[in-house]
């Protein structure tokens, strides 16, 4: 079989079964706690106080809430949810070196995972929530690493040619999309099996534009087909793009609007799979806003401030 089909198999044989791989029925039910996290709660980073810190808030904008005051010298970006919503690993940067931490939904706990003095950033969860990978530098180039939380075992899954950086799961946990750069070639958007770094594809390998920040549905399901949303730098600007996980049926979901409406940050999905959240100068420097992923209408802004805010998680 083409490991192209066994993609695109692989990910439809997730089912609705990931919904309760995820944990949203224990995210549902922690609704009524409204101090909790629920559906609808993105986190995010921001500028709002100087340096870049972590914040909460509803997809409607409502309940804006500070999740971390790093140190003088540090930043927090892209924090990501654990699957069950409990917990939110992300990166800091303290001077020049970037660290993967991990912390409660609500700030509390905080601990570096990666605790090393090569760069470590982009964390992303494996749908059971029991892995983290994220891109490393302690090679000599960026590559994907994977860690396991119980025991602590760290491995590197692609070689060191080139930088690959911004890993993202499959909703069945066995593939990770990634963003893979070589000089002179810009960058592509590549899959690879997830337990070895095997099969390494190109899905972006028919387009002359640079192609960045993959990020793969959370769920496959009759109504919602699993996609791979990234960023195309390309004539149109910097938009968002849609691909089925092979590399099939490119298309583009966002627009400029004039001279503006570019996309700042690397997107996210809701938990189903039925929007998509990113940063863009649409109205405002760096604001948050929320799109329909089925055919790029019902833009909503979710943010209004002066600050500079990107790396939303749904």
């Amino acid at each position: 079989m083409q490991t192209h089909e066994r993609i695109g198999k692989a990910a439809r044989a997730a089912g609705l079964v990931i919904v309760a791989a995820l944990g949203l029925t224990s995210i549902i039910a922690s609704n009524g706690e409204e101090e909790e996290p629920s559906l609808s709660t993105i986190v995010f980073h921001s500028d709002e106080e100087g340096g870049y810190s972590l914040y909460g808030i509803e997809s409607d904008g409502e309940r804006l809430t500070r999740l971390t005051t790093p140190p003088a010298n540090a930043e927090d970006t892209f924090p990501v949810w654990s699957p069950d919503k409990n917990k939110i690993a992300f990166q800091r940067a303290v001077g020049d070196n970037a660290e993967v931490y991990l912390m409660d939904w609500d700030g509390s706990n905080l601990q570096n995972l990666s605790n090393h003095p090569a760069g470590d950033a982009a964390p992303a969860w494996s749908p059971d929530g029991e892995q983290l990978a994220f891109a490393s530098q302690r090679g000599g180039n960026w590559r994907i690493h994977v860690l396991t939380l119980a025991t602590g075992v760290l491995r590197a899954l692609n070689s060191a040619g080139g930088d690959a950086a911004w890993p993202s799961w499959s909703p069945d946990g066995q593939w990770i999309a990634y963003e893979h750069s070589v000089d002179g070639r810009g960058h592509d958007i590549y899959v690879m099996d997830a337990s070895t770094g095997a099969n390494q594809i190109n899905l972006t390998d028919d387009t002359i534009w640079p192609a960045r920040f993959p990020v793969w549905s959370p769920i496959e399901a009759p109504s919602v087909p699993s996609q791979i949303a990234y960023i195309n730098v390309g004539s149109g600007g910097t938009q968002i793009w849609l691909m089925d996980p092979n590399g099939e049926h490119k298309r583009q979901l966002t627009f400029m609007t004039g001279a503006i409406g570019q996309v700042l940050s690397r997107p996210a999905w809701s938990p189903l799979g039925e929007r998509l959240v990113y940063a863009t100068d649409r109205e405002g420097p760096h604001e948050l806003y929320k799109i329909l992923a089925k055919d790029g209408t019902d833009i909503t802004r979710i943010t209004h401030s002066a600050a500079r805010e990107g790396g939303p998680d749904w």
